[in-house]
């Protein structure tokens, strides 16, 4: 029995033994994972960033196009709103003359009747006066 108490006690030392190193290269192998899954997810980190600055990039460049579409449009209906004036311009300028020539009719038979009035009034102070160097006479 005493026998078998020994060599059950050197398999348990073995087994022991072994298991301690097991445990040893299972924690050195976990902490390789570790390390590895650290890395794993900086890049991942660093890949994400990536992307999202590629999109962005894609982004604004196509806010940029979309900007200068708009602009380059925006452009075009002001030069027809320009155009169309210029050819509006052109057919009222026959009535623009024409207006302008009424107004400046009136503005002279305005200075016409001004000045016939003022005539007017001369004349009949002329009179009072020629009058009042009669009566002293």
């Amino acid at each position: 029995m005493e026998r078998g108490k020994e060599r059950a006690e050197i398999r348990t030392g073995d087994l022991k033994r072994l298991l301690g190193e097991l445990e040893n290269r299972r924690d050195q192998l976990m902490d390789e994972v570790a390390k590895k899954q650290g890395e794993c997810d900086m890049v991942e980190r660093i890949i994400k960033r990536t992307y999202e600055i590629i999109l962005d990039a894609n982004k604004d460049e196509q806010v940029h196009e979309e900007t200068e579409a708009l602009d380059r449009k925006n452009k075009k209906i002001i030069a027809k709103r320009k155009n169309a004036k210029k050819i509006a311009d052109k057919e009222n300028e026959p009535r623009k003359k024409k207006v302008e020539k009424a107004l400046n009719g009136i503005k002279n038979h305005t200075r016409v009747k001004e000045t016939q009035k003022s005539v007017r009034e001369g004349r009949i102070a002329a009179k009072k006066n020629n009058a009042k160097k009669d009566k002293k006479k």
